[in-house]
C-alpha cells in the first residue's frame, strides 16, 4: 500500500526509539496489517444512537447509528420506513435497523440499503427472558454471607462484599441507555439488570449473563483490569446484548451450531473438523457483535474508548504490555475492537472521558482481602 491508499482500521507497527530531542519517534521499521479487514457488513439491530438524517427529494442523507455501526447513507442509499412513517427522527429508540452496507477505504460505512422497523418483545421473547434467568441464591452484604448461583452441573459462589458489588453495579448501570432505565418498571421491554461478583474462576475469564439482565463478573477477571473503563469495555457487550435481545433472537442458530459440536458429535453431513471449524467462527462472531455494540453503550457513558481493546489485551494475553511494545498481533477479538474504534470512534478527543485509574485501585485492593485467589498484581 502506498500511504494515501492504506484503508482506515488498518494495523500499524511501529520499531523504533524516542528521539533524543524530543522531536517524536524515530522509526527503524514500519509494519502494515491490513489483510482481511471486513468489506461489508449485513445485518440487523437496535438504534444505539441518534438518527442524523435529511431528506433529499425521495431521497435521504446523513448518518444513522444501529447495531454498533456508525452508518453512512447517501441519496443511492434505499430506505425503507414503517408504514405511515414519514420521518425517520420520530421512530422511538427502541427501533430496529436491517442493513447492507461496504466499508470504504475512509473508513466510513457506507449502506446501500437500510429498513427501520418497530419490534416489541412478543409473549415468547417474554417467556423466554424469565425462564433464562440464572438460579441465584443472592448474598447477605450486611451479613457477609456469600450467595450462589446454580449451573445445570455446578454451583459457583458470590463474593458478598458491598463495597465490590456498589462498584461494579455503578459501572454497569452507567451502561444502560438512558431511554431504558425511563421505561416503567412493568414495561416488557425493560430489562432489570442485576451485576454479581464470582469467586475467582479457572473457568472463567469473561462476565457470562443471560437475557433477564443477571451480569456475573469473575473476580478473577477483575484482577487482570487496570482501569474502570476497561471493566465498562468488558460489562457493556453483557448489557448491549440482554438489551438487543441477542440471546433470544439467536437461540435457533447457537441450538444448530451446539447440536452438532457438543460432545464431538457431527451430523451425517458435517465431519468434527467441520463441525469444531464452524462453532469457533460462530462463536467468535457473536462476541464479535457483541462488544461492537457494548462498544456504543461504552461510548454514551463517555468512558475512554481506547481502552476497550486494551481490556480484552489484558484477559488473553499473560504479558499484555510486553507484547504491545514488541509489536505482537492482538487476538482477534482484541483486533476486532482495535478495528471498530478506528473506523467508529477514532476522530473523536477520548483523552478527557474517564479512565477511572485510582477508583480501581481502590477495588483492587479490596478484591485482594476479600478473594485471595484472584491474583491480584
Amino acid at each position: 500500500y502506498q500511504i494515501d491508499t492504506l484503508p482506515v482500521g488498518s494495523r500499524v507497527t511501529v520499531h523504533g526509539k524516542p528521539d533524543p530531542q524530543g522531536n517524536g519517534f524515530i522509526a527503524d521499521k514500519v509494519a502494515v496489517y491490513s489483510d482481511n479487514l471486513p468489506q461489508k457488513a449485513v445485518g440487523a439491530g437496535l438504534l444505539s444512537g441518534p438518527i442524523a438524517l435529511t431528506p433529499s427529494g425521495k431521497s435521504w442523507s446523513g448518518t444513522v447509528d444501529a447495531d454498533g455501526y456508525h452508518l453512512t447513507v447517501t441519496p443511492d442509499t434505499e430506505v425503507t420506513l414503517p408504514a405511515a412513517v414519514t420521518d425517520p427522527a420520530a421512530l422511538p429508540p427502541n427501533s430496529w435497523v436491517k442493513y447492507k452496507a461496504d466499508w470504504h477505504i475512509n473508513g466510513k460505512l457506507v449502506a446501500s440499503q437500510i429498513a427501520f422497523c418497530s419490534f416489541g418483545r412478543s409473549d415468547k421473547e417474554q417467556k423466554f427472558a424469565k425462564s433464562s434467568d440464572f438460579r441465584i441464591d443472592p448474598p447477605d452484604y450486611d451479613k457477609g454471607t456469600p450467595g450462589k448461583v446454580h449451573f445445570v452441573a455446578h454451583t459457583m459462589t458470590i463474593l458478598a462484599d458491598r463495597q465490590l458489588a456498589d462498584h461494579v453495579t455503578k459501572i454497569g448501570e452507567s451502561l444502560v441507555p438512558d431511554w431504558q432505565k425511563k421505561l416503567a418498571d412493568n414495561d416488557p421491554e425493560k430489562v432489570h439488570f442485576r451485576f454479581y461478583i464470582l469467586e475467582s474462576s479457572k473457568t472463567l475469564k469473561y462476565p457470562v449473563s443471560d437475557e433477564a439482565g443477571t451480569v456475573l463478573v469473575p473476580a478473577n477477571m477483575l484482577a487482570r483490569l487496570k482501569n474502570d473503563a476497561q471493566l465498562a469495555a468488558l460489562i457493556a457487550a453483557d448489557v448491549g446484548a440482554a438489551i438487543g435481545e441477542y440471546y433470544y433472537q439467536t437461540l435457533r442458530e447457537r441450538q444448530a451450531v451446539e447440536a452438532f459440536t457438543w460432545g464431538g458429535l457431527a451430523t451425517p453431513f458435517v465431519g468434527p473438523i467441520v463441525a469444531s471449524q464452524a462453532s469457533s467462527d460462530y462463536w467468535e462472531a457473536q462476541m464479535e457483535h457483541e462488544y461492537r455494540v457494548g462498544m456504543a453503550c461504552m461510548a454514551a457513558a463517555e468512558y475512554d474508548m481506547r481502552q476497550a481493546p486494551e481490556a480484552i489485551r489484558q484477559i488473553e494475553e499473560r504479558h499484555p504490555e510486553e507484547d504491545e511494545a514488541k509489536g505482537t498481533p492482538p487476538p482477534r477479538l482484541a483486533a476486532y475492537v482495535e478495528f471498530i474504534y478506528a473506523t467508529t470512534y477514532g476522530r473523536t478527543d477520548w483523552s478527557g472521558k474517564q479512565v477511572g485509574e485510582s477508583e480501581y485501585g481502590q477495588l483492587l485492593a479490596t478484591l485482594k482481602t476479600v478473594d485471595p485467589k484472584a491474583h491480584v498484581q
